[in-house]
Formats: C-alpha cells, sequence, structure tokens
C-alpha cells in the first residue's frame, strides 16, 4: 500500500512538473517578447512552481568574448542587484563555464559532490567560498548547437533539495527559453531589416533627419545614452560627427569643441575607417591598454570608457562612410557578441541609406544645375538678340539728340549700363554652369569679388561700402569648376551689398580646418526675414522680403555646393546683419 501510495505521489509530481512546462511553453509562445530580460524572467516565474528558487540565477553567454553576464539573480528570495560575487567574467573556469564548454547539465545534490567538483584541477570558486557549496543543479540553455546561458538553482546549506525531476525540468524550461531568446534575437534583427526598408525608401531624407531615424531604431535594441555616428569623406579624409549623444543628453555637435570635424586622425574612429573592421573593449582596461599603444589618440573626452563598440559603415564591400560607435561609461562587458551583430547589421543598413540620399542630392543637383544650363542657352540667344538690337539703337538716339539735353542723356546712359549689366549677369551664369574644371585658388576668388565689384556697390548704395578680407594663407589651391565657385561667392557679395542701402561693411573671410573650407560673407544689413529663412535655398520665388529679387543666385549656389560635396546656410541673421556661411571640402590629392 506504501508503495502504491509513493507511486501516485510521484506521478501527481511528475504531472505538476509537466504541467508548469507547458505552462512555460505556452506563455513563450503566445505574444512577441522585446527583450531577452523578459524571457529570463519567465524562467524564474515558472520555474518558481516547481522548486525552491531562492537562489537562483541565469547566466547569459557570449560567445565572442568568451565573457559570462548574468542577467538574473535571487539570494535568500531576494533580488540582487550589482553584486560584486555576480560581476561579468572572461574566460572563467567556474561551475557556469563547465557546463558551456561541455553543453551539459551539472548536477551535485549535497555538499560533498560540490566541494569534491571544486577540488578538482582547473575549477575555481567565484562567489566566495559557501554560496554554491549546498544542493546545486545548472542547466545549458543550447539552440542550433549553440549555447545561450545557462540556469541555476541552488540552497546554500542543505542537501538533497533538488533531485533528478528538477533537473529534467529545469532542462526542458531552459530548451524552451533558449528558442525564446533565439526568437527574440531574430526579431531584433528582422526590425533592422525593415529599417533598412524604410531608410531606402526615403533617399529624398535629409542627412540629418536619416541619422535620427538610425539613432531612434537603436534605441530601441540596446544602450544608446552614449552614442555617435561618424561620417567620413574619403575625398578628403575627414571625420566629422553627425550625431552624438552622452549621459542620455544630446551634444550639439555643430558647436562642441571637442566633436569638430577632423583629418587624418588616429583615434579608435579612424582605426576602424583605416581596417574596415570593428573594434570592440569590452572593458575599461582594454580601451586604456588601446589609447596607450604608440600612434593611438583619444580626441573627444573618452578614455575611461568602460565598454566600447565600433562598427564601420560600408557601401559596395569596400568604401567606408562613417562609423558607429556605443559606450558605456561605468559598466564592463555592457555590450556582447549579439550587439555587435545588431551594430553591424545596423552600419550597414546605414551606410547604404546614407549614401543613396548622398548620391541622390548631388545627382539631383547636378540634374538641376544641367537643366539650367540648357534653359540658360536659350535665354541668353533671345535675350543678346534683343540686346543687340536695343544697343545700337542707343547709339542711334545719341546721334539725334543734342549734347546739352543731360536728362535724355542720362536715360540713354541708364539703358546702355543696364543693357551691359544683363549682359554680363547672363554670361556670368552661363559660364557657372557650364562646369569647367581648372585649378582653384579660393582666396583669389574672394579677392576679385570683391574688387572688381566694389566700384558697383558704391554707385548703388546711397553710403560707401567698407570691404574687409580676412583670408586664411593656408588655404591650398584645387582642382574644380572655378566658374561655378565664384559664381557662389559673387552672389553672396552682391546680395550682402544690396541690404546695406545705407552703406556698411562687408566683411569676407576664409579658414581652412580639417580638409574643409569655410568662407563667411558678413554684412551690416537689416538680416534677413525669418519667414523666408526656411526657403532661402529652395527654389527661386520672387517675394517682397527679398526686395524683389528672383532668388535665383542662392538656390543656384546651393545646388552648386551641394555638387562639391559642401553646402551653404545662414549662420546669423539679425539686426546687426547676417553671416552667410559656405562650407567647401578640398579634395584630398
Amino acid at each position: 500500500l506504501a508503495g502504491a501510495a509513493a507511486a501516485a505521489v510521484r506521478q501527481i509530481e511528475l504531472f505538476n512538473d509537466l504541467e508548469a512546462v507547458n505552462r512555460l511553453s505556452q506563455k513563450l509562445n503566445s505574444r512577441t517578447f522585446e527583450s531577452v530580460q523578459e524571457v529570463i524572467e519567465l524562467v524564474h516565474e515558472s520555474a518558481n512552481e516547481l522548486m525552491d528558487t531562492n537562489n537562483m540565477y541565469v547566466a547569459l553567454y557570449d560567445d565572442y568574448t568568451d565573457t559570462v553576464r548574468f542577467g538574473l539573480v535571487y539570494h535568500e528570495g531576494k533580488r540582487v542587484e550589482n553584486d560584486i560575487r555576480f560581476q561579468p567574467r572572461q574566460g572563467g573556469r567556474g561551475k557556469t563555464e563547465w557546463i558551456i564548454r561541455e553543453r551539459e547539465a551539472l548536477f551535485h545534490p549535497t555538499r560533498v559532490e560540490s566541494d569534491a567538483w571544486y577540488k578538482q584541477e582547473g575549477h575555481i570558486e567565484y562567489t566566495g567560498g559557501e554560496l554554491l557549496r549546498g544542493s546545486w543543479v545548472g542547466v545549458p540553455m543550447v539552440t542550433n548547437e549553440r549555447v545561450l546561458g545557462v540556469v541555476i538553482t541552488f540552497n546554500p546549506t542543505q542537501d538533497h533539495v533538488y533531485s533528478k525531476d528538477d533537473l529534467t525540468s529545469l532542462q526542458a524550461m531552459a530548451n524552451q527559453a533558449a528558442v525564446a531568446i533565439s526568437n527574440v534575437r531574430l526579431g531584433q534583427q528582422r526590425k533592422l531589416r525593415e529599417m533598412g526598408q524604410l531608410l531606402s525608401a526615403n533617399i529624398y531624407l535629409s542627412e540629418k533627419e536619416l541619422l535620427e531615424i538610425i539613432y531612434q531604431q537603436a534605441n530601441q535594441l540596446m544602450h544608446t545614452d552614449e552614442m555617435y555616428i561618424a561620417l567620413y569623406d574619403r575625398a578628403t579624409d575627414i571625420v566629422r560627427f553627425g550625431l552624438a549623444f552622452k549621459g542620455g543628453e544630446r551634444i550639439d555637435v555643430e558647436t562642441d569643441p571637442v566633436w569638430q570635424p577632423r583629418r587624418s586622425g588616429i583615434g579608435r574612429t579612424e582605426a576602424i575607417i583605416k581596417t574596415k573592421e570593428p573594434l570592440f573593449h569590452s572593458t575599461g582596461e582594454i580601451s586604456k591598454a588601446w589609447y596607450e599603444q604608440e600612434g593611438h589618440k583619444e580626441y573627444v573626452g573618452l578614455p575611461d570608457t568602460s565598454s566600447w563598440i565600433g562598427v564601420p559603415m560600408i557601401v559596395g564591400g569596400e568604401q567606408v562612410v562613417g562609423v558607429i560607435s556605443l559606450w558605456h561609461r561605468e559598466k564592463d562587458y555592457a555590450y556582447d557578441g549579439h550587439d555587435l551583430g545588431l551594430l553591424q547589421t545596423l552600419a550597414a543598413t546605414a551606410a547604404s541609406a546614407l549614401d543613396n540620399a548622398r548620391r541622390f542630392r548631388e545627382s539631383q543637383a547636378l540634374q538641376e544645375l544641367a537643366a539650367l544650363g540648357t534653359a540658360m542657352s536659350a535665354i541668353q540667344h533671345r535675350i543678346n538678340n534683343t540686346l543687340n538690337i536695343v544697343s545700337p539703337n542707343v547709339t542711334r538716339l545719341r546721334k539725334r539728340v543734342n549734347e546739352g539735353d543731360e536728362d535724355t542723356w542720362e536715360i540713354l546712359d541708364i539703358i546702355d549700363r543696364n543693357v551691359t549689366y544683363t549682359s554680363q549677369i547672363i554670361h556670368r551664369i552661363q559660364e557657372a554652369l557650364r562646369g569647367e574644371r581648372q585649378v582653384v585658388n579660393i582666396n583669389a576668388i574672394l579677392y576679385e569679388v570683391a574688387h572688381q565689384a566694389e566700384p558697383q556697390w558704391q554707385t548703388e548704395t546711397d553710403g560707401a561700402v567698407e570691404v574687409i578680407l580676412e583670408l586664411d594663407d593656408a588655404i591650398p589651391q584645387f582642382e574644380g569648376p572655378i566658374g561655378q565657385i565664384s559664381e557662389i561667392f559673387t552672389n553672396l557679395a552682391n546680395n550682402a551689398c544690396r541690404a546695406m542701402t545705407n552703406g556698411g561693411k562687408l566683411k569676407i573671410n576664409s579658414k581652412l580646418d580639417n580638409g574643409i573650407i569655410y568662407v563667411r560673407v558678413m554684412d551690416t544689413g537689416p538680416g534677413i526675414v525669418a519667414s523666408i529663412l526656411p526657403r532661402l535655398f529652395t527654389r527661386p520665388v520672387p517675394t517682397k522680403e527679398t526686395g524683389g529679387t528672383s532668388g535665383l543666385g542662392l538656390y543656384l549656389g546651393s545646388l552648386i555646393a551641394q555638387s562639391l560635396g559642401g553646402d551653404i546656410e545662414v549662420e546669423d541673421t539679425g539686426q546687426n546683419g547676417t553671416t552667410m556661411l559656405v562650407r567647401v571640402p578640398v579634395p584630398r590629392r
């Protein structure tokens, strides 16, 4: 009778074990999990229904770095965070690592077995000597021949707390957890592929808009409180930062001095660009050792980061267009091989999107320049025909007008000047649109623009225009479309002088910084009306706010700058005047 009762009890226990395992299976399959943490929390909850889990941990294994991290730890029924005994460890030789290497469960029903195991050569106890010495059971989480981690539950003071049935049930739960964790990671990869489709479909977005989407997607998958995206221009060997976060706060990369563009650097970013390979520093000690090597330099105040990971953005299998980096200031082993894989997928997607958008912008600019050139050829032909009629007839009129008739002669002079001016404008724009490449000396162009047009400015304003040139002698010559570049600065200087109807100061400043030429055209006029700033460089539309001008010059200048890989922006405008900033990268020889 006693035997039958025992058998019945065992059947009930086995049934309860099976039910608990089935419930876990249903929970894991009933919804999509966003994170691995959700899965291991559910494993603890389910194991707690069957056995003593007052002391339990789930370790996650990264085979890329051979590192164990503890995703969940309970001690004496309480959740443990940041316990020094359960910090990440690399290349360890404890029970956890043995299970990972052997891909087998480890079962020590009593302290005797535990003590005997630790006495064997090559075995190490990491938690202080007594914590893991009692009844102990650990099982691997394995899927597709790959160990993702280990589930362990133990009692530090009592023997025979766990049975082989507990081992079997825990292993079944671990197997299901492994599949769920794998599905979480596959889901994250799928999200990145979907993001790639989104980015590929939006080549018309600006660089800033694309970078923001990339950041938002990364933020959903990993720790991005510290992150930057660096963009690389192979032609100039310049790294510039399109986006950066530190401590969860966005950095103004345009004004922060440590995040300015740099040329031919020797930091971690440049190392990734040079090798076209990821750089993974799992601890602060590894980061520090890297910087201590000759030929390495830290630029942005991150020498003491604990975990750092950076991957190249590569297009066409060869060309590096930038780097995405994440880091953690305080936590070693904050990233693992899975994070590296996610970041590489993200970088590949981002590289393609950024390159496609850049090519689209440059192609669009070149197409519009070509279309303008065709249109201007037709316009030039028609206008010149008209001007060829006007000029001879003005000459004929002069012969019929008495030289003493000053008013009529003044009118004829005005007609003559405007015929010449119109012809010059048409010729200038046509020359700019041809885009013939010659040796370009930016400073010479700026000097010529200022001094050739100065007499005209003095006649068109009520007061004198003082011209101030501050030119950087370090700016090198390079080959480029000299007519187009000249057109940019001629138009900006003319606009500045037209804005100073009562006279003022025109200051033109050039500066070379890390392979980029910065030219600022500054006036002391009334500034640009705020309402037209957003459309200042779009297709030309005459407005009252622009003084009735067509806006063609700014539109044309913007297209030219974009075709050169540069840009134009309003750096400052207001009651004290306007500053227009032109950026032109110097092509690398």
